[in-house]
């Protein structure tokens, strides 16, 4: 009988001793999920407060953004207009080239008349308007030689010689065989 008293207490105290054996285990588990899911706590309030602190960020940014197409849209709407008149120019390059090669024709037939014009006047004045001629039937001055006569030339070219003086006017008299002299005057320069 004692021996089966003694057999049920050392039972009893082998369960009791494997309980306590299981329990330390169990809460040794348990100790490391708490550990675990406070370290996931505290990485999820980290990313939260990261999050948080993106989204200010980006809220930020989209009103900094916002802002700045307000400040662009009147060069974004100048750009616009002047993108929109380049396709519609481009899409009549012939009439512009028409136009074009109708004011080039025109500038062109008006220099073409000035010159004509100024080539007239030009002819005119060879004729006669700025270089008067007058007859004379009083003998020339003293025959000249060839030589003198070169020098003569010279002088008239330089304005003036012995027989043809300087000043407003310079003069030449030729042979003439209708008048008997030709006595040219034109002005001197």
């Amino acid at each position: 009988m004692e021996r089966l008293e003694k057999r049920r207490q050392n039972a009893l105290k082998d369960w009791i001793q494997s309980e306590r054996e299981s329990y330390s285990e169990k809460q040794r588990r348990v100790k490391c999920l708490c550990g675990s899911v406070m370290q996931s706590r505290r990485q999820f309030n980290a990313d939260q407060q990261r999050f948080d602190t993106r989204s200010r960020k980006l809220g930020e940014d989209e009103e900094t953004l916002r802002n700045e197409v307000e400040r662009l849209r009147p060069q974004i709407t100048s750009h616009n207009g002047v993108q929109e008149a380049f396709y519609r120019d481009r899409k009549a390059p012939e009439e512009r080239g028409t136009a074009a090669r109708s004011a080039s024709e025109a500038a062109l037939q008006q220099f073409s008349e000035n010159m004509n014009a100024a080539k007239d006047a030009l002819s005119k004045a060879h004729r006669g308007s700025t270089m008067p001629k007058t007859l004379s039937t009083q003998p020339p001055p003293a025959a000249l030689s060839p030589t003198t006569a070169r020098d003569e030339i010279r002088g008239i070219s330089r304005g003036g010689s012995p027989h043809f003086p300087t000043g407003l006017q310079s003069a030449a008299t030729f042979p003439n065989q209708s008048t008997g002299w030709l006595r040219i005057v034109w002005p001197s320069y």
